[in-house]
């Protein structure tokens, strides 16, 4: 979180009166953006798993190599979803979220011995290794980021049903998943 915006929060909290001074161009979007971010639903996280579940054993697996990181700082997270529920989010699979180093090319992340079902995964590059993704003042990303079915809309966050992909019995699938920057 940028530090205008700690600073802005402890006035508040102190019950202080805060003036904001903005230009005529921030006058005129601001509305319009806060409109916009309540219809579609900006900068809505997905609920974070209380406690991980085993992923049933199958026989399926997925290969997803990550594209585009913007420098070898910080960390890749690639996470696996069967639900919307936690989409894009950490993955509540135990086995399901992996960390890898943008450093090391290419970057892989394989998910082994999986069911045949219906799958989405979701990637984030944390540059700066504070363990989450950072967002502007409207609650876009300002860190890399990519699901597994390109459908990264401009307003809100990625959709499962956007995203997903389905494993067949003894599948071998693999998949790029480029990271995209703001």
């Amino acid at each position: 979180m940028a530090t205008w915006v700690k600073s802005l929060a402890r006035l508040v909290k102190a019950r202080r009166r805060v003036v904001v001074r903005l230009t005529s161009m921030q006058r005129t979007l601001l509305p319009l953006t806060l409109a916009a971010c309540g219809l579609l639903g900006c900068g809505g996280a997905p609920p974070i798993p209380r406690s991980l579940v085993p992923m049933p054993p199958g026989s399926a697996s997925l290969r997803v190599e990550v594209k585009t990181p913007r420098s070898p700082k910080g960390t890749i997270y690639c996470s696996l979803h069967a639900t919307p529920k936690f989409f894009p989010g950490a993955s509540p699979f135990v086995g399901g979220q992996l960390k890898r180093s943008p450093a090391t090319t290419p970057v892989i992340c394989a998910y082994d011995n999986l069911r045949p079902g219906t799958y989405a995964v979701s990637v984030f590059h944390d540059e700066n290794g504070n363990g989450t993704t950072d967002t502007n003042w409207v609650g876009a990303p300002v860190e890399g980021y990519g699901a597994s079915g390109g459908d990264l809309p401009s307003l809100g966050p990625p959709t499962f049903d956007g995203n997903d992909l389905t494993l067949a019995e003894g599948e071998r699938k693999a998949l790029e998943i480029k990271l995209w920057y703001r």
